[in-house]
This record gives structure tokens, C-alpha cells and sequence, in this order.
């Protein structure tokens, strides 16, 4: 099998049974259990936040890392940490959907936008607001992340089972209390400790080897670029995209058929992002491109891992040839 779908989930990490066991090794409890079993937990967990802002927030004095199950909990608990003005969050149309609705649950004051797009790959236009939120989920242990008040990291985009966080940087001007938000009014449930402490051990894996990785990936992404068959184009140029996702248009083709058609020969791509696969109709993010009509179905994105192999492109291109040649 031809993995190039890791913007919707990268396959385990060969390392993970390691972070595993390293983890369990410590036996961690209910982190709000009273006990000492369930107080170390908990400083373990106080540790494990501090070692992920250091990691993908090395230029920040301190800050606060929010543990929550998926990158999606993580927004809708942005959306819940205060009370946001009555007008409405600065947002655009290219942002993920599950952060759109969550903005729209939020108010004036929140001022969202995307390091890198999960469809596209293009890189995001800061915005300003009192309160600056950076969705990098795409780009978290990729890339070096954008400054903002606050920038989410998902488990499931560095290789291991889930897991996520806000993380916050000191000099916000939204104070988080964690504590109140989950014992005084209940708007998130407890968070595993072995899902986040898995997330931590990957974070920093991959910023330890974030030179390499991107060499590894830019290298797949540029052939695949310089070599798409003819009526294939880029969407969007590879300097305003990041090397980890490829997202190109097949003139006068639905990317959807393409993506089942090269399922069946082994390979795993994407029409759009993952949690829009099912949504039916156009894809939101080639409609706010500008695409129109069959145009806005044309769309199929490529997604990289360091795992990914130069051989495995070339055989790509060719098994995409002969698709095209048949559709």
C-alpha cells in the first residue's frame, strides 16, 4: 500500500510501542485521583504540558499547554473559555470546518486563522484581534510555528493515537483556568494521561528531527510537481504551500472518482479533507478559491509522511497515468 493521506492521520509511529511502554512503565492513575499514585499523574501530566510548549514553542517565557481529546475538542473549548464579545469572530471561508463553527460558537475578541491549510497546503494570512488564535494542526513538529496568543497540536497528524492541546502563549490577554473549566463547570471531560503523554513523546520526536523530515518530504513534493501528466495541475504554487501536502486539479474529472479508482490499485489519497469527505457537494475549499461548478470537484490532495519514498511517487505517477487513461 501507498499511504500519501497523512494530513488526515498519520499511520503509528514505529517509536510508539517504545513512548508506550516507557509510559506505562510509570503507571499512570486518575490524575484527579487524591491519592499519591493519582497526585504523581498529575504532575506528571503539569510536566509533560511544559515539555510540549518547549518543544513546539521554544521562543515562549512559560505558557499553558490544555490537554483535550482531538483537535476539534480543542477549538470547541476556545470557543468556551470566556465570554467573547456579541459580534462575531474574524474567520475566513479557508479554515477547517470544525474551527469555522467553533468561531461561530465564540464571538468579537477571537481572531482565528490557519498556519496551513488541511486541503489545500497553502500557507494562511495572519489576522489580528485581541485574541489571536493559530490553527496548527498541520503544521505542529512540521514546520516552525507562526507567533499567536493561542496554537493547537493534534495527535493524530505526528503518528500516534490521538490526543491534543491548546497551548497558550503567556502574554495572551484570555486567561485560561483549566481547573475551573473542567471541575467547576464541566466543559470538557477528563483527558487520558497516556494519550497525552503520547502526544508529548511524538511532538518531540518530530521537532528533534524536523530538518531531515523536511528535506525527506520537499524532495517527494517537488517530483511529484515537476512531473504531473498532462491536464494535471498544482493548485497552488510550491512556495505558498507546505511540502507536506500536494493538492493538484484533474481538468474535467471529479477528484472523488480518481481517489476510489486509485484506492483499488493500492494507493490512499484524498478528494478534500478527511472530515469533509463525507459532506457532499463541492469541496468549501476550492469554492473559496473561486471554483465553480464541475471545476470545484476537480480537487485531490496528496499528503506526506518522512516515511514516504521517492519510488513510491514514481510509482504513483504512473498508476495516475494509466487512471487517467481509463476514466
Amino acid at each position: 500500500m501507498i499511504y500519501f493521506d497523512n494530513a488526515a492521520v498519520v499511520p503509528a509511529h514505529p517509536d510508539c510501542l517504545t513512548w508506550l511502554n516507557e509510559i506505562l512503565s510509570r503507571t499512570p492513575v486518575n490524575q484527579e485521583s487524591p491519592h499519591a499514585a493519582g497526585r504523581a499523574t498529575k504532575s506528571l501530566l503539569e510536566q509533560a504540558g511544559e515539555r510540549l510548549i518547549q518543544a513546539l514553542c521554544p521562543k515562549w517565557n512559560g505558557g499553558t499547554a490544555i490537554f483535550a481529546a482531538s483537535g476539534s475538542d480543542a477549538f470547541n473549548l476556545l470557543a468556551q473559555a470566556a465570554e467573547w464579545g456579541r459580534g462575531r469572530a474574524t474567520v475566513s471561508a479557508f479554515e477547517h470546518p470544525a474551527l469555522i463553527a467553533a468561531a461561530g460558537r465564540a464571538g468579537s475578541g477571537l481572531a482565528a486563522w490557519t498556519h496551513v491549510q488541511s486541503e489545500l497546503g497553502s500557507f494562511g494570512v495572519p489576522v489580528q484581534g485581541a485574541v489571536v488564535m493559530c490553527d496548527t494542526i498541520q503544521s505542529a513538529g512540521k514546520l516552525p510555528l507562526p507567533d499567536a496568543d493561542v496554537v493547537t497540536v493534534s495527535g493524530h497528524k505526528l503518528g500516534v493515537w490521538g490526543g491534543a492541546a491548546l497551548l497558550v502563549n503567556p502574554s495572551c490577554r484570555l486567561k485560561f483556568d483549566a481547573a475551573a473549566l473542567r471541575h467547576k463547570e464541566y466543559r470538557y471531560g477528563r483527558v487520558e494521561p497516556v494519550q497525552a503523554l503520547m502526544l508529548v513523546s511524538a511532538a518531540e520526536h518530530w521537532t528533534g528531527h524536523m530538518t531531515e523530515n523536511l528535506e525527506k518530504v520537499t524532495a517527494v513534493n517537488r517530483f511529484l510537481r515537476r512531473n504531473l501528466p498532462d491536464g494535471v495541475t498544482a493548485t497552488i504554487p510550491e512556495a505558498d504551500a507546505s511540502p507536506y501536502i500536494l493538492h493538484f486539479r484533474v481538468t474535467g474529472k471529479q477528484g472523488a472518482v480518481i481517489a476510489r479508482m486509485l484506492s483499488a490499485k493500492g494507493i490512499m489519497v484524498s478528494p478534500s479533507s478527511a472530515c469533509q469527505a463525507e459532506a457532499g457537494g463541492p469541496s468549501a475549499a476550492m469554492m473559496a478559491l473561486g471554483f465553480r461548478g464541475q471545476a470545484a470537484f476537480e480537487g485531490l490532495r496528496l499528503s506526506f509522511s518522512p516515511f514516504n519514498t521517492m519510488p513510491e511517487g514514481k510509482q504513483f505517477l504512473d498508476v495516475l497515468t494509466e487512471i487517467l487513461a481509463d476514466y
